[in-house]
């Protein structure tokens, strides 16, 4: 097992029986806020300073979210950002449901474990860029594997994890769903489309904490959600 590390996630819990507040949303309405988001760097939004995109598929700040609740995960369990962005995001979420919203900072394991048995994983919204022809016309639960191999690499990589060879992970999907996304920039919708794959997939790896594979992980897409925690809080 790979030397356990920590996340932090400031998470807002939101109110029963109101629609969901995507994390894509949540991370426009932080940004365009007025009142101290200005304050953030803008790699917080994981935009450059001459407000492109960064080019970085593995950002520290992601913007994540479930059905009861919004919020910003720090990859590092000591990101000043945190701290420094909570007074505005609570204010933000408060003010789009007019109601005081209670905000708690969690402290989160995070590794990742080669395990002999398939472990089950809801993989939600992963984005996937199809830039070129040789990517548009790949079979998507082909690229969707690779995709996932590369994006673990990469985590693992960053964060000094051992992950095994991909042919050990013996990545299987049991469902697969796939669907266009009109992909949106801090200006408006863009001219480009991307794949969106939402899937039942298993893995013979035991992942702790929050993990994100494919594109735009920044914006919460990707999350793979080990199946017995799906309500337990990983909702």
């Amino acid at each position: 097992m790979s030397k356990e590390k920590k996340q932090t996630l400031l998470k807002i819990g939101l109110p029963d029986g109101k629609p969901i507040l995507h994390a894509s949303d949540f991370r426009e309405m932080m940004a365009k806020a007025g009142d101290g988001s200005a304050l953030l760097p803008s790699s917080f939004f994981n935009y450059g300073e001459d407000g492109r995109p960064l080019s970085s598929t593995d950002p520290d700040i992601r913007f994540v979210g479930g059905k009861s609740w919004v919020g910003i995960l720090s990859m590092t369990a000591d990101s000043p950002l945190i701290d420094q962005a909570a007074g505005i995001a609570v204010r933000v979420a408060s003010g789009h449901f007019k109601r005081p919203l209670p905000m708690t900072i969690e402290s989160k394991a995070f590794s990742l474990e080669e395990v002999q048995y398939p472990v089950m994983y809801y993989l939600r919204d992963m984005a996937i860029k199809r830039r070129t022809e040789e990517l548009r016309n790949e079979p998507t639960e082909q690229l969707a594997r690779r995709r996932i191999e590369s994006s673990l690499a990469r985590i693992a990589g960053t964060h000094g994890f051992d992950l095994p060879v991909a042919s050990r992970l013996n990545i299987v999907f049991h469902n697969i769903r796939e669907l266009g996304m009109h992909l949106r920039t801090s200006n408006g919708k863009s001219n480009e489309y991307v794949t969106l794959v939402n899937a039942e997939v298993s893995m013979h790896l035991n992942l702790k904490g929050m993990w994100q594979v494919g594109n735009l992980p920044s914006r919460g897409h990707g999350r793979l959600i080990k199946q017995g925690e799906w309500n337990g809080g990983g909702k």
